[in-house]
């Protein structure tokens, strides 16, 4: 997620919305994790 938060500040000159990008990223990225572990136990 730091990686994240200095890809998009770098980008975008914003640290505000850099921040905001970090965010979001953290949240689908526990979404998404959420999702393809019940994805998985489904198939195995």
């Amino acid at each position: 997620s730091t990686d994240t938060l200095i890809i998009a500040w770098v980008l975008t000159s914003d640290f505000k919305i850099a921040g905001s990008i970090m965010s979001i990223e953290i949240v689908t990225k526990m979404f998404l994790y959420y999702a393809h572990e019940r994805a998985w136990n489904r198939f195995m």
